[in-house]
């Protein structure tokens, strides 16, 4: 005879948050809201955690913690070439900020330290990422030893802060895919046209 366990409380109240701060936003969800979705009142709720802030930061860190345990097993990969994973690394990304764009956006305005700490951890982290990447290509001989890695990650960056911002891809004919693929293509075949032979 098999048992009956039934999920944690506390995960299904995280899970519910999660949910509704991602459709709404943060400011427009409240924990009346919250305990409405998982069926028990405000007072079992509490008991769980302590406030809505509370609540987001778990969000927030879980989130973090599982993005980035997905982006360490493509770096580790030794069977994925350094561009594939510069092109995972991107639309990963991506997606990450297409399925967080609404909550940050809403943070922005509704808690700008919370968003503002979440932003200086891109700042800190992706730079590190990309290098890491970087840095296999030229093992594998296929980026110049002289390349400047950092300068590199700049580029992606600040790239990828325009070209991939939720507003402007999604106004264009191609697809997420594609646009990756030129953008890494252009950074690193450029745009000039070589002759196979000069006179």
């Amino acid at each position: 005879m098999s048992l009956h366990l039934e999920p944690d409380p506390g995960n299904r109240i995280h899970e519910a948050a999660k949910h509704l701060f991602l459709k709404h936003g943060y400011s427009r969800v409240s924990m009346d809201d919250i305990a409405t979705s998982v069926g028990m009142s405000k007072k079992t709720l509490y008991k769980h955690y302590s406030s809505k802030l509370d609540l987001l930061f778990s969000v927030i860190q879980q989130q973090e913690e599982s993005y980035e345990a997905f982006l360490d097993n493509i770096l580790q990969d030794k069977q994925i070439p350094f561009l594939e994973k510069l092109k995972k690394l991107v639309q990963s990304q991506t997606e990450e900020n297409n399925l967080m764009f609404s909550l940050q956006l809403d943070l922005s305005k509704s808690a700008p330290d919370i968003y503002n700490t979440i932003q200086e951890n891109k700042k800190k982290n992706l730079p590190k990422l990309i290098k890491k990447i970087l840095d296999q290509g030229i093992k594998e001989k296929q980026i110049k030893k002289t390349a400047n890695a950092d300068i590199i990650s700049q580029m992606f960056i600040g790239t990828f802060n325009t070209v991939f911002n939720p507003e402007y891809y999604q106004s264009q004919s191609k697809s997420l895919t594609e646009l990756i693929d030129e953008v890494v293509n252009i950074i690193f075949f450029g745009i000039l046209i070589r002759d196979k032979q000069k006179n």
